[in-house]
């Protein structure tokens, strides 16, 4: 279920979108747009619903700010978008088991009040709307943003012990084009990361020449 080939179809979504985008230039007006049209795409991509850890309770892979434990065990890690396998996910039980001298039992849920394993995509979105572009602060945050899925990705092989991967796609929609290359000086930091996808999309908005008090005739 989360294997390399789906992650290249979510890749080939994204491209789409930006294609959309650049063609209607007035349809991502947020990050929330942005999140909720790559999430109606990855739909058509996704299996449907099918049984979780226990069989009389289905699930779905595609969600949308599940979070995830930090390296102190606290529920700070909130990607965009999540997949994951229903079969790797309960609602009703942790997916971890304890050994005593009852015998094997799964133990209690954290406080989300839902678990999950096994392996992951996630997915991070960023959306600049000024008409300056990128600035310096903005690539700065996308490091800290960047360096957060890597925590997540050796934390779950140290915790799994190597059994479960998470996939990282961190994307960048701006509006302009402007700051895009200041983006790549950043990006090819990345390059060589295994299992982690950083791209920059661009709606291609032109605000040279523009006068705001020219009325639309």
């Amino acid at each position: 279920m989360i294997t390399q080939e789906l992650v290249n179809r979510i890749l080939v979504e994204i491209d789409a979108l930006e294609s959309d985008f650049q063609q209607h230039k007035g349809s991502i007006l947020t990050e929330g747009d942005l999140k909720c049209q790559l999430f109606s795409r990855l739909q058509s991509i996704i299996p449907p619903p099918s049984a979780t850890m226990n069989p009389e309770i289905t699930g779905t892979s595609l969600h949308s700010e599940v979070s995830f434990f930090d390296g102190n065990n606290k529920l700070t890690m909130l990607p965009d978008i999540t997949i994951l396998h229903p079969k790797n996910l309960s609602i009703l039980h942790s997916t971890e088991v304890s050994i005593s001298s009852e015998g094997i039992r799964y133990e209690e849920y954290p406080t989300k009040k839902y678990t999950f394993g096994g392996d992951t995509i996630i997915i991070e979105l960023k959306f600049c709307r000024n008409e300056a572009g990128l600035k310096a602060s903005d690539i700065r945050r996308f490091k800290k943003d960047i360096e957060k899925i890597i925590m997540l990705q050796n934390l779950s092989s140290e915790r799994t012990y190597g059994r479960s991967k998470i996939h990282g796609i961190f994307v960048v929609f701006n509006k302009t084009n402007i700051g895009k290359s200041t983006f790549e000086s950043m990006h090819v930091n990345y390059n060589s990361r295994e299992r982690l996808h950083v791209l920059y999309k661009t709606g291609g908005v032109n605000f040279i020449n523009v006068n705001p008090l020219q009325p639309r005739l």
